[in-house]
């Protein structure tokens, strides 16, 4: 018996560690409130953790680099192909051709409906697409 009456005390113990003159029914009433200020904290982290899923997704994230050499009168591979894309395949290439005159710089938007093989790109955006497209 008295090993049962020293458990029930020190269980006792852990709802009035205040040493507040509290009955049971109170000290339940403050813990069910906590309980459900927890539960709604936590919806509100999965909501904003699908949020964030969705948003990350629209996030530049595959990338690559060609270096090339368009024109044979010029040394070195000095032109270049960035491709910038999300995670679906969506967002742009941007070229660069160095000549021995001028260099110029072109930007194209990439969709991932449309295909990388597509006539709208040159041969090495294409190729700095798939390389994004691996990652």
């Amino acid at each position: 018996m008295s090993i049962l009456y020293l458990k029930n005390r020190a269980f006792a113990k852990l709802f009035f560690q205040n040493g507040s003159k509290q009955d049971a029914q109170d000290v339940f009433k403050s813990i069910e409130k906590k309980l459900l200020e927890i539960e709604k904290n936590i919806s509100n982290l999965e909501d904003s953790s699908k949020k964030n899923l969705i948003l990350e997704k629209s996030h530049l994230q595959k990338t690559a680099l060609l270096r090339y050499n368009p024109f044979h009168s010029t040394g070195g591979n000095q032109s270049f192909v960035i491709a910038l894309l999300d995670a679906k395949g969506n967002g742009f290439v941007i070229t660069s051709l160095h000549s021995r005159e001028n260099t110029r710089v072109y930007a194209k938007r990439v969709l991932e409906k449309q295909e990388a093989e597509s006539t709208r790109f040159s041969r090495e955006e294409q190729e700095a697409i798939a390389q994004a497209m691996k990652q």
